[in-house]
């Protein structure tokens, strides 16, 4: 407690060359936590969306969809493995899907689309795809021909809430139907599988359109943990029928994985950064401090003090520079992703730009413990870093050399 108080003392023999330090670590952790809450937050937000409106944690096709997507690859009577995963207690909820390609048409445009038979409840029980609704309202009425479609699709065909379209694809049967439907809703999901091409009918319409009757294309599982994933995948797996295959959502969307994956590196790489620029901070400090003070330590010494104890001095006055730049660094990072949690950082001006990558316009920043407790281990490793040197060219001086030291 003593060596802390006489290091606190001495710190502040030069104070604005101190509070210059102070500041420099303070913006540094700011930058750090800022570009990492930010980042993690973007990813997890695409991973959230992609995760909630299509892939879930697990999903279930038939053994041949994922090479063929034909509208015959199907996932008959699914009626058993639903029953499994009602009863599993680790799922939060599910949905089941049939899709098909083919065209919407307007009376000026059309444009490939992806067709997906819902069932609206399961659906926003599962990733609250309501909450997605640009414009127009979720409900179907499967009696009259109404349909949600991504917002995408919807600026590209230039049309609106309300307006008539014409579905065109290939019926189970391989014939060529069409049906003309009612837009009720458009959705923006930050998917671009869905807001690019995204067609929305209620289960009943999609089976009359291409005439299918009790068989699904893909089951989706949302579990109440990620962390529960690789146990369920493997129980699952074990228990579908030989024509049926489980997918994580890594397996469907690799480079979402590996975008998480690159964010971690990228944050190592920050840290590096981080602790050069704390590093360099507390070298100037030190450095010249001792070197103004070199005729101190030599009459220190040459009372008889040990030099273990002058090193402890010295280190102890870099770690108070480096705490009080992690104090003051940490409440200013804090506050900062604190609002970005709540308020995010709207990219407005480069919307068009955003939506072709699936980006959201808002990003939301991620508020975790972790990031303060491992800029806090940098700061101490760089602080004691840091000390070395001038340690190393105090420790050369003999006592009476440093005192006539000038």
């Amino acid at each position: 407690m003593f060596l802390i108080k006489l290091a606190y003392q001495n710190i502040w023999r030069r104070p604005a060359r101190t509070i210059a330090s102070i500041i420099m670590i303070s913006f540094g952790l700011v930058g750090l936590l800022f570009t990492q809450g930010i980042y993690r937050g973007m990813m997890e937000q695409i991973l959230s969306d992609s995760i909630r409106t299509q892939t879930g944690h697990v999903t279930l096709y038939d053994h041949e969809y994922r090479k063929m997507k034909k509208i015959s690859n199907t996932i008959e009577n699914p009626k058993h493995i639903l029953e499994y995963i009602e009863k599993d207690e680790r799922v939060q909820s599910y949905f089941v899907r049939m899709i098909q390609n083919g065209m919407i048409t307007t009376a000026r445009n059309s444009r490939p689309a992806n067709i997906l038979g819902i069932d609206p409840v399961q659906e926003k029980a599962f990733g609250k795809l309501d909450e997605y609704m640009e414009s127009g309202t979720y409900d179907f009425d499967s009696e009259n021909h109404e349909i949600i479609i991504g917002a995408e699709l919807a600026r590209k065909l230039k049309t609106k809430v309300g307006k008539k379209i014409v579905l065109q694809t290939q019926a189970k049967d391989k014939s060529l139907v069409s049906e003309a439907y009612k837009i009720k809703g458009i959705i923006r999901t930050n998917n671009p599988f869905i807001d690019q091409s995204g067609v929305f009918l209620s289960q009943p319409q999609f089976n009359r359109l291409i005439g299918t009757k009790n068989e699904v294309h893909q089951i989706s599982v949302m579990l109440k943990d990620e962390l529960m994933l690789n146990d369920f995948y493997k129980n699952i797996s074990d228990s579908l029928p030989k024509d049926v295959k489980a997918y994580t959502w890594k397996k469907i969307n690799p480079l979402a994985g590996m975008g998480r994956e690159m964010v971690k590196q990228m944050e190592v790489i920050i840290y590096y950064i981080i602790f050069v620029m704390v590093a360099i901070a507390i070298f100037d400090v030190v450095l010249i401090s001792i070197l103004e003070r070199v005729r101190e330590f030599g009459i220190m010494m040459a009372i008889g003090t040990k030099f273990s104890r002058i090193r402890n001095q010295v280190v102890v006055e870099s770690l108070v520079i480096g705490v009080l730049g992690f104090v003051f660094g940490g409440i200013l990072g804090f506050l900062l992703l604190l609002y970005l949690k709540n308020y995010g950082i709207n990219f407005d001006f480069a919307e068009s730009g955003m939506n072709k990558f699936g980006w959201a316009t808002t990003m939301y920043a991620k508020l975790e413990l972790e990031y303060f407790i491992s800029a806090f281990i940098a700061t101490l490793i760089a602080t004691g870093a840091a000390s070395i040197v001038p340690i190393f060219i105090l420790k050369r001086l003999k006592p009476m050399q440093a005192i006539y030291f000038t």
